[in-house]
């Protein structure tokens, strides 16, 4: 049966501990009118405000972090027995059906979390990489100087008068370790 109350579809996706009292005891009204209709039973006209208060008091204390619509799926699969309980509307059972529930909802924050990190490590990853290409690129700036004094391009004596800087600055232009020349370098 589908909820009919205006508040719910305000708060569907809040957490229990943040609606007011006040709405979320409507809501509870007539989740519970539901689960009852669906369970084949009834309450007493005076348990029945008694029984709300107990499973808001429930709610708001021990499962306030549940959202709303699961709230309002564990009353649809209690009802029907999917979520264990006996075959009457008590308090007890509707504990054991948020329960239940509770198991499901930590596996979907969990799920969450891990496509969030995931995520924030394939964007670290990125990061990194990009942070560090520079790197490589005075990897082969500092070779082509080794080069250049192994063969006798340069002096040794000489080593500081070539900038690794200058040499990158090259490399980014364009220029490759074939094409260039200690002569374009020099301080």
């Amino acid at each position: 049966m589908e909820i009919q109350n205006e508040n719910y579809k305000v708060f569907i996706s809040a957490p229990a501990g943040e609606i007011p009292r006040e709405e979320l005891s409507g809501i509870l009204e007539e989740l519970m009118v539901n689960a009852m209709f669906y369970m084949n039973t009834s309450l007493a006209e005076t348990s029945t405000k008694t029984t709300r208060e107990a499973i808001l008091y429930v709610l708001k204390n021990e499962f306030s972090y549940l959202p709303l619509h699961m709230i309002s799926e564990c009353f649809m699969k209690g009802a029907l027995g999917k979520l264990g309980g006996t075959t009457k509307f008590t308090v007890r059972n509707v504990h054991i059906w948020l329960d239940s529930i509770k198991d499901q909802y930590q596996q979907l924050i969990s799920q969450e979390r891990s496509k969030e990190d995931q995520k924030r490590k394939l964007q670290e990853e990125r990061d990194w990489k990009n942070h560090h290409k520079g790197d490589v690129i005075f990897g082969t700036a500092l070779s082509l100087k080794l080069a250049w004094v192994y063969t006798g391009a340069i002096r040794a004596d000489d080593w500081d008068l070539y900038s690794p800087d200058k040499i990158v600055n090259y490399l980014r232009a364009g220029e490759t370790e074939k094409t260039l020349r200690p002569s374009m370098i020099r301080s």
